[in-house]
């Protein structure tokens, strides 16, 4: 199936389960894959813990492949071998043995994401991984990733209010459909979470005799504080293998990212237990050179500084406003704000006005977005309507600043990937920092 062919496949197929996949997974042999893997659920900071562990396994001289959504501007970035993104022919000639195994098996309704989990799977067992990253799309128990048996290591990042009209209002809803990604006698590596969430995950852990592990419980761990675009710096003192990490450097920008970072870290220590070899020079230079694109990403463009971030949901508003109010103090910001409309757009609006001096609202090309600036009015004078067609959303934007401004696209990683294509036109896209750069 062509990569545009799969991209009109329904985002969900009912009924809501595992049944479909699983057969699917069954047949490809796949249910139990020949390769290790690790499981990825979350609400905020599952894309870059992803990409930092990669890193880490990459220069350790591991074969790695990494399955991320969403992507930003291209649908191959969702699978990745040694942290290039498959090419698009590639996928397409893997895509025939799944449409021939569901033309098979007589299986016409597939969703986007349950062809997308299968897909990765078959490349990396074509390209004999010897360890696969494999992130959930939505959720966690029902999500089509929990199909596949036997990870080495489950990890949950930071839940958050996200997805609320699938998984629930309240964090704790949420949290029991993260957790489902725990699985019996497998260990599990959490993040810091909200004393509510802490309780379901360990409960979960504790009845599914899986092995608990906490990054604030099992680290001491120590930030410095950052200034401008220079990276992130902090220091672990590791209670699980007595070592200390002074000033472990980190390129993607904010102290959310350096929790993401020390995540990695925590993992790589446990997968140590499992077989991988992985020393404390590998985890610095994996960390200081791991990249993901439209996480606070700096880009010039006539003489302005654009910042990229696909914040979409209040935990991420909130490490956006930390990081640029740590990184850049008593600065305001210039910002292009786009909106799905079924975002918590009302919040989210509300932490960034604490750093904006001015808000231009724009609808994302191709998506039913937030247009209507009157929902807003209680923000005072600084949200304004980008009065423009999609062709000129950039130019308008610009039009509003000065050279040596420092702008942010947010809201939505729609939006910054469809204005990151304007900015970085035809990019080879790799989730690591050129050594040489």
């Amino acid at each position: 199936m062509k990569l545009e062919q799969i991209e009109l496949l329904p985002r969900f197929s009912p009924p809501l389960n595992l049944d479909r996949i699983s057969v699917i997974l069954s047949e490809l042999d796949l249910l139990n894959p020949d390769f290790s893997w690790i499981h990825v659920a979350g609400t905020k900071g599952k894309g870059s813990t992803c990409v930092f562990l990669a890193n880490i396994l990459v220069e350790a001289k591991y074969k790695v492949g990494m399955f991320l959504s969403p992507h930003l501007c291209f649908l191959n970035e969702r699978i990745s071998l040694q942290l290039d993104p498959v090419d698009r022919d590639s996928l397409e000639n893997t895509s025939r043995i799944l449409d021939e195994t569901l033309q098979r098996i007589s299986l016409t309704e597939i969703s986007f994401f349950e062809y997308w989990t299968v897909l990765a799977l078959l490349v990396f067992r074509e390209n004999q991984v010897d360890i696969a990253i494999i992130e959930t799309g939505l959720g966690g128990r029902l999500d089509a990733t929990n199909a596949i048996q036997n990870p080495i290591l489950s990890i949950i990042t930071l839940i958050g209010r996200d997805h609320t009209d699938r998984l629930g209002f309240t964090v704790e809803e949420i949290a029991r459909e993260k957790a489902g990604i725990i699985r019996q006698n497998t260990p599990v590596l959490s993040a810091w979470q909200l004393p509510a969430v802490e309780e379901i995950l360990k409960a979960t852990a504790i009845r599914r005799h899986s092995k608990y592990y906490s990054i604030y419980a099992d680290y001491d761990i120590s930030f410095e504080k950052g200034s401008g675009f220079e990276p992130g710096k902090m220091n672990l003192l590791s209670y699980l293998s007595g070592i200390t990490y002074t000033g472990i450097e980190v390129s993607l920008l904010g102290k959310h990212q350096l929790q993401n970072a020390s995540l990695a870290l925590s993992a790589t220590e446990i997968l140590t237990k499992k077989g991988f070899c992985v020393d404390e020079r590998i985890i610095r230079e994996g960390l200081k050179n791991a990249f993901l694109p439209g996480r606070m990403e700096r880009l010039s463009y006539q003489n302005r500084t654009i910042l990229l971030d696909g914040a979409h949901n209040p935990e991420s508003f909130q490490a956006l406003k930390e990081a640029l109010s740590e990184r850049f103090p008593e600065r305001k910001f210039n910002v292009l704000f786009g909106s799905l409309k079924t975002k918590l757009y009302t919040e989210n609006i509300q932490i960034l006005s604490g750093i904006a001096s001015k808000i231009w609202l724009t609808p994302i090309p191709g998506h039913d977005s937030v247009t209507n600036t009157e929902e807003f009015n209680t923000f005072g004078q600084i949200i304004f309507s980008l009065d423009s067609s999609k062709e000129t959303i950039l130019s308008a934007f610009i039009q509003q600043s000065k050279p040596g401004d420092i702008l942010i696209v947010t809201g939505s990683l729609y939006l910054v990937g469809w204005i990151r294509q304007q900015l970085i036109p035809g990019e080879k896209l790799r989730y690591m920092i050129s050594k040489e750069a």
